[in-house]
């Protein structure tokens, strides 16, 4: 089995290592959302975790709309920009 936490604030890495799991995952679609869903932080916290021989796992899709379950929450809701949000987010992840 393995082990992933869910990384959102820039101080959940360091807890995550000291807490034994195998690496971790940012959630949420939405870039800028949170510490762990901004793609410009994806490549440091990368190297964070391959330093602890770490996974790490940022997660995105094709947009992000979840109004349905949190109206106020519009600010945070993506297009799909014709799969370039997607894309975007697949290239943030390789780098």
């Amino acid at each position: 089995a393995v082990f992933l936490g869910l990384w959102v604030e820039e101080s959940h890495g360091e807890e995550l290592h000291r807490g034994g799991f195998d690496g971790m995952y940012t959630y949420f679609a939405t870039d800028g959302f949170t510490f762990g869903s901004s793609r410009k932080n994806w490549p440091r916290m990368a190297n964070f975790a391959a330093s602890r021989k770490m996974l790490f796992a940022p997660s995105f899709g094709p947009g992000y709309e979840d109004t349905s379950i949190r109206p106020w929450n519009r600010k945070n809701s993506r297009g799909r920009e014709g799969g370039g949000y997607f894309m975007a987010s697949w290239d943030a992840a390789e780098a």
